[in-house]
């Protein structure tokens, strides 16, 4: 008994002193992933591309699910087989059918991988050609987490169906869901800030589900069809006819989310994975609590109505009662929305069944960026703690992109056969030959100007950014660097400066995104850290306006340290040094993870663990001698 009282004293003991953070012995796995994009044709005989011809991905036109943790290593092979031998011939003399034919895919979203496996056929890989295999192989750094997605970068191919989420898992994410859940309730019963419990490093996963809802716009013609016989001619429209939309890759409406009997709180990871549609989502009589944006943890906050641009990506999360939950979805189309209803129950729906209002009636709709309302989480690294750059007489390096749609020009039409967007006078397929050079270690403020009336998302690659400044619908164009009269100042540079003030006495951290829209008639101001040398897109995600030409990109020049001069005889003793440096390490270095960061403190957490196991098993040893005796 004495025994058996002195163990139950000990073990609370020894975990609370030498406990270690949630997750750390959890060792990093290696996914090997096999795709093979094929084409097919649904049930309804239109043609589309599958990812390992399992039906229940091409009938949906979405691939497989990616789940990984962070620190993790993903093994990705992808095979081309999306053209025959016969279209794979065509494609050497016509270039509809090349693009088409050709493939590559990009990981949305993922930004801290590398260049070389961005996926960008031409810019950051050859074209992966029919019959070829190509390997993407990259390690998920550990302080990258959250909701991403994968898709083709080559012309109109991912709406076709080479797309699929992409979801990286981590305690603090898991963590942060449990607080949010702890504060639902009377807290939740309006829009705003959610106050969180204290932290607690413990995960608790009862009473909590989560579903991954992928939204998307449709049309009813085979992609490549509608870019040859709808657009890329002179004269040619630059928004085909959506057809209709996609919830979970299904066109029906009423799907519905079972959820098991003890589930209280849900979890949505919603994701535009559309060709052009903004997406709207509303939980009727309910709050949706925003805690993630992009692969962004942000400070919880409670809004009635969702606007998600092309690429974007929202974690919500939705208390849960007896009652059924009839979620709102509208896809933006010219004019007007394609409204469905999706259900998430524990029985059946109750209530009434369809929803015949106006989604522009929704409450609390907001169709731009909730660029001021939604904050980063300090990240783990330190970042998103702060605005890029500090205030605008900072030292920044800045680029100006003004874009517009140019219908009365000859030359271009020669050269491409329709009419294109240009940025700055050049299409993306010019910029791909001729990219826009920056320097690294300078903080980079990038102005985009929109010179037509539509609204476009744009998507950085390699980067998230902070959004800095947003214009309004028809706020005109934003002029910076020269001399500002106060009196006759822009509504944009009065915005513009208005921004930058709220940022600097506010203390807050600008949003963080990788994908946004710009009102027509407008500007963003977005602002990064140059730090990865290579080309990276930035670009208009409506992949019709991708084809057309709306684009640029952006090269990051390596930094080129200024080297010392130094002596032959110095140089001689600096090696010396290092290599008698190096002897003395070896064999008690540390260990270093693969994102860089240093495991020493982990091992000697293991020691100090290990011995006091010892300790304790010795005086256990001691006390059972003593009974025994």
């Amino acid at each position: 008994m004495y025994l058996l009282s002195f163990i139950a004293l000990c073990f609370p003991i020894l975990q609370a002193v030498f406990s270690l953070p949630v997750g750390e012995h959890r060792e990093p796995k290696t996914h090997v992933i096999h795709f093979e994009a094929i084409s097919k044709k649904n049930s309804e005989g239109r043609r589309i591309i599958a990812i390992n011809d399992y039906k229940e991905y091409y009938e949906k036109t979405f691939g497989p699910p990616i789940n990984v943790r962070a620190g993790d290593t993903i093994n990705l092979s992808l095979e081309n087989k999306i053209c025959s031998e016969e279209e794979a011939q065509l494609a050497e003399n016509d270039q509809f059918w090349q693009d088409y034919c050709n493939t590559g895919l990009h990981f949305h979203g993922l930004v801290p991988i590398g260049n070389q496996v961005d996926g960008v056929p031409g810019l950051t890989q050859p074209p992966i050609r029919t019959g070829e295999t190509f390997w993407y192989n990259f390690t998920i750094p550990k302080d990258v987490c959250g909701t991403y997605w994968y898709h083709s970068h080559s012309t109109v191919q991912y709406g076709d169906g080479l797309r699929g989420t992409l979801v990286v898992e981590c305690d603090e994410y898991n963590l942060l869901v449990n607080r949010v859940v702890q504060s639902l309730g009377e807290k939740a019963a309006g829009s705003g800030l959610l106050e969180l419990p204290p932290r607690v490093d413990t995960i608790r996963q009862e009473g909590i589900q989560e579903e991954y809802v992928t939204l998307s716009d449709w049309y009813e013609d085979w992609n490549l069809d509608v870019v040859r016989d709808k657009m890329m001619f002179p004269g040619g429209t630059t928004d085909p006819h959506i057809d209709g939309s996609l919830i979970n890759g299904s066109e029906e409406d009423q799907l519905e989310i079972r959820l098991k009997p003890n589930t209280n709180a849900v979890v949505l990871r919603l994701v535009n994975a559309g060709m052009a549609g903004t997406q709207i989502i509303h939980a009727e009589g309910k709050y949706m609590v925003v805690m993630e944006t992009d692969g962004i943890l942000v400070k919880p906050y409670a809004v009635e109505t969702l606007s998600l641009a092309v690429g974007q990506r929202y974690t919500v999360i939705i208390p849960v009662d007896n009652d059924s939950i009839k979620i709102i979805n509208g896809c933006n189309k010219m004019m007007g929305y394609i409204t469905k209803v999706f259900w998430i129950v524990k029985g059946q729906p109750t209530g009434e069944l369809r929803f015949n209002e106006n989604i522009k009636n929704l409450p609390g709709l907001y169709r731009g960026e909730l660029y001021k309302e939604l904050e980063p989480l300090p990240s783990p690294n330190g970042q998103n703690t702060k605005i890029i750059g500090g205030q605008k007489n900072d030292d920044i390096q800045r680029i100006t992109l003004d874009y517009l749609y140019l219908r009365d020009d000859d030359d271009m039409r020669q050269k491409y056969g329709t009419e294109m967007y240009k940025v700055n006078g050049k299409t993306m397929q010019e910029y791909m030959e001729s990219p826009i050079e920056v320097k690294n270690g300078k903080t980079l403020e990038i102005v985009i100007n929109a010179l037509d009336h539509m609204r476009h998302p744009w998507h950085l690659h390699g980067h998230h950014f902070q959004l800095v400044s947003l214009g309004e619908k028809r706020d005109g164009v934003l002029r910076l660097g020269g001399e500002e009269d106060e009196e006759n100042i822009s509504d944009a540079a009065k915005r513009y400066n208005d921004d930058l003030q709220y940022w600097i006495e506010s203390g807050k951290t600008p949003m963080t995104r990788d994908s946004f829209n710009i009102e027509g008639g407008s500007f963003a101001v977005i602002r990064i850290e140059p730090n990865r040398p290579g080309d990276w897109l930035l670009h208009c995600h409506v992949e019709w306006h991708v084809a057309k030409g709306l684009g640029v990109v952006i090269r990051e020049l390596p930094e080129l340290p200024e080297l010392p001069e130094q002596s032959e005889q110095s140089e001689q003793s600096e090696q010396s040094q290092q290599q008698e440096q190096s002897q003395q390490d070896n064999g008690t270095s540390s260990q270093t993870s693969s994102n860089g960061k240093n495991t020493e403190d982990f091992s000697t957490s293991k020691v100090k663990v290990l011995s006091i196991y010892f300790l304790i098993m010795s005086i256990l040893d001691a006390i059972l001698y003593w009974v025994i005796i």
